[in-house]
């Protein structure tokens, strides 16, 4: 009788062993993150480390039994690169990877399917990398976000009536002009007298500054990574109409270009970013001594989300089961607030600020 008790009582703490493990976290979660970190994507990231690092620090902090940690891989800003990094996560067990957005996004989704990885793109206006794979959520405000903020604000707030568009020749950026756009075409007696686009390295400032010179405009809306607003800015001071013309654009102008190059005080710049909560600024701005952007915000925010859909699910290591969690749902942090839709796409509140 007592070897029988005893065999029972074997028998049931394997049976809660294997129950234990099943529903229980990792004691170490790897999140990989494949960004350009030398090319000339390199510009940010600084902001991307010390985001993901404030996030990973508070983590590691509050939860008990796991322990979160950011894998680098620096892809040079090259694609082919961007998939050779890709494929040392993977071999490392990998569950999460961060994709720096456009090119970099759509070389690595595709793979991340088959291994069933939880794929985050960031930095990144375009929905299309959620097409190739349905592993993947987008954490940026969308293409329309920013499209429809820019109108808005350059319409109700600055009153301008005549715009030009300056836009870098990808499907991201062509959408959100495409938007911005298609609001002023909303509006009585606005109009865009001036549209140019242009490819990254082949932009000519000083030609598109002289055609825009034969127009009426009192507004340029100018989005993309690849050009440099305050060589623009710059190229146009020399004529004399554009002196009280007003920019606006996406947080690249305030992030890359501007923060060293600007030396044109005659153009009011305006740019959108996310809409970053205060505590969090004065929290980013006490450690690290600048002020956060969308990059900081979101490669923040990225941790947070893993461990959300970990927590949000009977089973931590159920990625299925994590998958179905984050979508349509509203996750919160400390920096700011995604809603995910049903098919993985993130959308975030944008605010508008001057550029001093």
């Amino acid at each position: 009788m007592k070897k029988s008790v005893l065999k029972l009582l074997a028998l049931a703490a394997i049976v809660m062993m294997a129950v234990s493990c099943g529903q229980s976290k990792n004691d170490v979660v790897k999140i990989g993150l494949v960004s350009p970190m030398t090319g000339a994507g390199a510009a940010v990231a600084d902001y991307w480390i010390s985001g993901f690092n404030m996030a990973v620090e508070e983590l590691n902090a509050r939860t008990e039994g796991t322990r979160y940690e950011i894998l680098f891989e620096d892809c040079q800003s090259d694609p082919a690169t961007a998939i050779t990094c890709y494929k040392r996560l993977e071999m490392q067990g990998v569950k999460y990877i961060i994709g720096f957005g456009g090119q970099f996004a759509t070389a690595i989704a595709p793979m991340t399917k088959e291994k069933n990885i939880l794929y985050f793109t960031v930095m990144d206006y375009n929905e299309t990398v959620l097409d190739v794979t349905d592993c993947a959520f987008r954490v940026f405000p969308s293409a329309k976000a920013l499209g429809d903020i820019a109108a808005s604000y350059m319409v109700d707030s600055c009153g301008l009536k005549n715009f030009a568009t300056i836009t870098l020749n990808t499907v991201p950026c062509l959408q959100a002009t495409q938007v911005f756009c298609d609001n002023i075409a909303k509006t009585e007696g606005a109009s865009i007298t001036f549209q140019d686009n242009y490819d990254i390295g082949t932009f000519d400032f000083k030609n598109t500054v002289n055609k825009m010179a034969e127009k009426v405009c009192d507004g340029v809306f100018i989005n993309g990574f690849g050009i440099s607003p305050a060589s623009f800015s710059n190229q146009m001071s020399y004529v004399k109409k554009f002196d009280n013309i007003t920019m606006f654009g996406d947080v690249n102008l305030s992030t890359v270009s501007f923060s060293a190059n600007n030396k044109n005080d005659k153009i009011t710049i305006y740019y959108a970013d996310v809409d970053i909560k205060d505590e969090f600024a004065v929290a980013y701005q006490d450690k690290y001594h600048n002020a956060p952007n969308s990059y900081v915000s979101c490669s923040y925010m990225l941790p947070y989300l893993v461990d959300a859909a970990r927590n949000g699910v009977q089973d931590a290591n159920d990625l299925a089961a994590q998958r179905e969690w984050l979508r349509n749902n509203t996750i919160a942090t400390a920096a700011c607030d995604i809603t995910f839709d049903a098919r993985g796409n993130g959308e975030m509140k944008m605010s508008v600020h001057k550029l001093q």
